[in-house]
């Protein structure tokens, strides 16, 4: 179901006819499949806003017809509540007077999704100046805003710890985009010279749109494990779609990524849009990124192959696939010394056995 959930993806976003659209119906075997691999890839609401504004609900059984409304309905009211603990948190730094850049899921669903129940959010995330870190958390801290549970591994970070309301919701506040080892070179200055007024938030800004498309290449490739990440992916179409719509649009990217060395992140993700979800995306663009870009044959085999779960190749290939994605990153992030060396050392034998686990009880089932 990961393959049709891709093409119902990308047909949304080309505007396909409903006659295109019906056809990739026709192909859905087993809907009950297609609700649980869309949920885990976050698309479920735009399956069903895809469907809805293509008068195509009533070509599917009531029973997961109802489900994909209140999946939606779910959805938009978690939004609702992440919209109003941000305006919460922006007013409490508003009173220091700290200014705030909107961030990845709360900054796309204004910028350039159609409706506000369309993209999933998970928590909240806001960016202040680097000199205003520490005035922002002791506000914060004052307002009864206390760490939240999840512990984050040990070094240096781009971002306080999450913070939470005591009701669920987290959120986070960064200093940078990316890690401080991450392998790019975010000059976080020259990110708040192009700053725009956000529209939802009179408190708060929004990216150029050129350095969102970088955070979100920068997440994917650096800060996620890519396996399972077609949202993220969803959201470069969406930025693409609204703010790039000419190809002279792409120039000052170019210069941009080369500025923040970012080439390589920006690149796969534009190239991995164009495509599974045909981003329009000028051939030059690639060729200049590729050009400025570090190789990735193999990986691209590995994130194609697992961006949209695991229903298109075997259990174990994907839990191996995914294993190396992840051990990759971590790779990239984990500080020097000798819990990295262990890790280097130890982790490859046990994502061997973690296949092999998985492998050999089917197997025994032939």
């Amino acid at each position: 179901m990961a393959a049709i959930s891709v093409q119902l993806m990308r047909a949304f976003s080309c505007d396909a006819t409903q006659q295109e659209v019906l056809g990739l119906l026709g192909q859905i075997s087993n809907w009950r499949s297609l609700i649980t691999s869309a949920a885990s890839l976050r698309v479920l609401p735009l399956l069903y806003r895809g469907l809805l504004t293509r008068d195509l609900l009533a070509r599917i059984d009531s029973s997961y017809r109802e489900r994909l409304k209140a999946e939606y309905y779910r959805n938009l009211g978690n939004n609702i509540a992440c919209a109003s603990l941000t305006t919460r948190i922006l007013e409490v730094l508003e009173s220091g007077k700290v200014g705030a850049v909107l961030l990845k899921g709360m900054a796309h669903v204004y910028d350039c999704y159609q409706d506000f129940g369309e993209r999933v959010i998970g928590d909240i995330d806001l960016l202040v100046k680097t000199e205003e870190l520490e005035q922002a958390s002791s506000l914060l801290s004052q307002a009864g805003f206390a760490e939240a549970d999840a512990a984050e591994p040990p070094g240096p970070h781009h971002h306080l710890p999450p913070l939470t309301d005591g009701a669920g919701l987290n959120f986070e506040i960064h200093h940078n985009l990316a890690p401080a080892r991450a392998p790019v070179q975010i000059d976080p200055r020259k990110l708040w010279d192009r700053v725009c007024p956000s529209r939802a938030f009179k408190q708060a800004f929004l990216l150029d749109p050129l350095d969102s498309l970088i955070h979100t290449s920068i997440h994917l490739w650096i800060s996620s494990d890519v396996a399972g990440q077609l949202y993220q992916l969803i959201d470069i179409d969406r930025l693409v779609r609204t703010h790039f719509s000419e190809e002279r649009n792409f120039e000052p990217l170019l210069d941009r990524a080369a500025q923040f060395a970012a080439a390589t992140p920006v690149y796969r993700t534009l190239s991995l849009a164009a495509e599974l979800l045909k981003t329009p995306v000028p051939r030059q663009t690639l060729e200049t990124l590729r050009q400025n870009s570090a190789g990735w044959k193999g990986l691209r085999h590995l994130a194609r192959a697992t961006m949209a779960g695991r229903d298109e190749i075997s259990a174990w290939r994907y839990a191996m696939y995914r294993d190396i994605l992840s051990y990759r990153k971590i790779v990239l992030l984990k500080p020097r010394g000798f819990e990295r060396g262990w890790y280097l050392s130890t982790r490859p034998a046990a994502m061997i056995l973690d296949g092999l686990r998985i492998l050999l009880p089917l197997r025994l089932r032939r």
